[in-house]
């Protein structure tokens, strides 16, 4: 049975100095936690991706479409993964030789500090894992995932993510969360009316003095660096991702999470995208017990990293893109660290 146990993952000090990734479950929910540099006592910012944990999801009627798990989530309610949250600031707080626990009527109503969903479809923004959240944690969405959420009606803030689509300045199209030094930036395809190729960055500060990058438009030092980690549930286009390379002030980016399952019941999902980063992970690639309508039509392509590749892009796209070392499938309860 997949779990977490942050006593397995934190071992010394170091540990608590980079992000972590954990996947949730076998499709695409993950929480990242990055360390704090807003003065804060608790060691991590945590921020909840796309969460679906357990029961059916449906999109618009039964009939139609209903999948459910095959591979057991990690957690299994919101409640666990807040226990994970607090196992963790413990541990954290003794490697650096402070108290255990904190006190618990200073204990916040939650350790998530986000919530973040990209997409209204319900195995993305999944209602019923949601209401479970404290309505006090800031939910982030892409537009029509932050209007649906708003439709429930529970949490005390939704706030949409801005699209980046063209141009250097990132920070122009971003959203801060809280004073974290976080901000998100959604990403998307051109008049892509299913809505379905939309993404987002999470780009946060490094807090590493030692890492340094240089703004080639005014020959500027930046310290500490932008890190950013790059989320594409259902691919992207390289065309449609060339901005990223040129952003300013410069990010690094040091992780990708993208899906390499071809889903095609006439829509195709998944693909390639870029690389330039220091570690790739599969997502949305689970193989779901499937019902409804849908189920008929529905095939589903297990692609390897190269065989991705072929078949998403033209000709040009496959000689230009690097091809990476990096990419790994973490399963359900799998947790790596971002090194440097």
């Amino acid at each position: 049975m997949p779990t977490l146990d942050a006593s397995q993952l934190l071992q010394g000090p170091s540990d608590l100095d980079r992000p972590w990734v954990h996947h949730l479950n076998g499709d695409t929910s993950w929480l990242i936690q990055i360390p704090r540099t807003d003065g804060s006592s608790r060691a991590f910012f945590n921020l909840l991706l796309d969460p679906w944990f357990d029961g059916v999801e449906v999109a618009m009627h039964r009939f139609l479409h209903e999948q459910e798990h095959l591979v057991p989530s990690a957690v299994k309610v919101i409640a666990e993964l807040e226990e994970f949250l607090i196992q963790t600031e413990a541990i954290a707080q003794r490697l650096r030789g402070g108290f255990a626990t904190p006190d618990n009527d200073s204990a916040p109503a939650s350790l998530l500090d986000a919530v973040v969903v990209t997409l209204d479809a319900s195995d993305h923004c999944h209602k019923e894992t949601l209401l479970e959240i404290h309505p006090s944690v800031p939910a982030y969405g892409l537009k029509r995932s932050a209007k649906l959420m708003s439709c429930f009606h529970h949490f005390d803030k939704v706030h949409t993510i801005p699209f980046y689509s063209s141009g250097s300045r990132w920070q122009d199209a971003s959203i801060s969360v809280g004073s974290s030094g976080i901000t998100l930036s959604g990403l998307q395809t051109p008049n892509d009316y299913s809505t379905l190729f939309y993404g987002c960055v999470v780009a946060f500060p490094n807090g590493q003095s030692n890492l340094v990058d240089l703004d080639q438009g005014n020959g500027e030092l930046s310290t500490p660096s932008t890190e950013a980690i790059v989320y594409l549930p259902h691919g992207i286009r390289p065309a449609y991702l060339a901005h990223l390379a040129t952003a300013k002030p410069a990010i690094r980016y040091v992780a990708l999470i993208q899906g390499l399952n071809i889903a095609n019941f006439g829509i195709k999902f998944g693909g390639w995208n870029f690389d330039s980063t220091l570690g790739a992970f599969a997502t949305h690639d689970e193989h779901k017990t499937h019902f409804g309508l849908t189920s008929m039509f529905e095939t589903t392509i297990k692609y390897r990293m190269e065989d991705a590749i072929a078949h998403a892009l033209d000709a040009e796209e496959a000689r230009t893109a690097p091809l990476g070392t990096h990419w790994r499938e973490l399963d359900s309860g799998e947790s790596i660290s971002l090194l440097a």
